[in-house]
């Protein structure tokens, strides 16, 4: 599982990767971009359009958090800590540019 964490003043935001082998009741409902999309505010989502590709900030992964619960280090749009912050997959940022540009992107599914 993934947590986001930072702390007062960080630059970067970093991913804190723990053991998968503890589950509890919120990290079996982790949830996939597809569902987590529409819970996030508009101005994250526009954020995320506008900044598709870039380190994702400490607030817009705090928002995810909060709407997706738990995320698994598995999902399929968690991509990886660089040294300038977290990022999405190269799927995710894909799956952005289909939403920005109108289009409607396949359903995943699986987180």
């Amino acid at each position: 599982m993934i947590a986001a964490s930072w702390s007062e003043g960080a630059a970067t935001p970093t991913i804190e990767r723990t053991d998968t082998s503890v589950r509890n009741y919120r990290d079996d409902m982790s949830a996939s971009l597809e569902e987590w999309w529409p819970r996030v505010s508009q101005r994250t989502r526009d954020w995320l359009i506008a900044n598709n590709g870039d380190a994702v900030t400490a607030p817009v992964i705090e928002e995810i958090t909060r709407v997706a619960g738990s995320v698994a280090t598995d999902a399929w749009w968690v991509g990886q800590n660089g040294p300038t912050g977290v990022y999405l997959s190269d799927e995710a940022v894909d799956w952005i540019e289909e939403v920005a540009n109108g289009e409607m992107p396949d359903l995943r599914g699986d987180n």
